[in-house]
């Protein structure tokens, strides 16, 4: 597991002791003077007795449920929280929640899949990131948080190109995945498409009529790679269904 090693600052306010933290000098002092300004506002003194439980329910009614977001997501973000976060941490006050807290929730994971440990560190930081700029927490917990050794392992699509040859001439389509397979919102793999092209060359040359499909992190930026390099069948998830206009952004992705 990588390690951090934090700046720590502390001031202490109406006999009450807060701490920053960061990777730099200059992050921490930044922080702390942020701090300095949210208390002199008094903007840290109604949320003290505010849960974990309490927090989420919030959140997820306030930021995620009104974001549409699918159902499937909303489940995700359930099922995290009751089955893993709630039981270990949702009676705690959100002040009190710290970065030993979250990783040990975390470690009591390891060795399930990469894409569980990655979806519930997801949750994590995504309910703490949204606690700290409401400013009801001084810092974020969740902020370096790190997957346990047995689950940092890649499913990165390494298959070569080559590996069709056997079965182009009998297959209806072929998949090339431009992100790691398993969950949502990863940054699109451009040294992905060497692979597309190749790909299109053997079907050209032994099957025509067979499909070149690219999956993974295609939006109206990344549809036009996967075109040039010979892929005719594009999937999109997030780019679609997160537009304000749906038919246009089809449109865009056709090319």
């Amino acid at each position: 597991m990588e390690k951090y090693t934090y700046i720590r600052k502390t001031i202490t306010w109406d006999s009450r002791r807060y701490e920053v933290r960061g990777k730099t000098e200059q992050e921490a002092c930044e922080k702390l003077a942020d701090l300095v300004v949210s208390l002199k506002r008094g903007e840290f003194a109604a949320s003290g007795q505010t849960t974990v439980e309490q927090w989420f329910q919030q959140w997820m009614q306030t930021y995620k449920i009104p974001s549409g977001i699918t159902p499937k997501s909303l489940r995700l973000y359930d099922e995290k929280y009751n089955g893993y976060i709630g039981p270990a941490i949702g009676q705690k006050k959100l002040q009190d929640v710290r970065d030993l807290h979250l990783q040990t929730i975390l470690n009591t994971q390891a060795g399930r899949s990469y894409s569980h440990v990655s979806k519930l560190r997801m949750v994590l930081q995504e309910l703490f990131r949204q606690a700290r700029r409401s400013r009801l927490i001084v810092f974020d917990p969740a902020e370096g948080l790190q997957l346990p050794e047995s689950t940092k392992r890649s499913h990165r699509p390494i298959t070569a190109a080559e590996a069709v040859l056997p079965y182009v001439k009998d297959v209806d389509l072929i998949l090339v995945m431009t992100v790691e397979p398993g969950f949502g919102g990863q940054k699109f793999m451009t040294d992905m498409m060497p692979k597309v092209q190749a790909i299109r060359g053997y079907i050209d040359a032994m099957n025509p009529a067979c499909e070149l499909e690219v999956d993974g992190g295609v939006d109206a930026n990344t549809c036009h790679q996967c075109i040039h390099a010979g892929a005719n069948v594009l999937v999109a998830g997030s780019a679609v269904y997160k537009a304000a206009d749906i038919p246009q952004r089809i449109k865009e992705l056709r090319g």
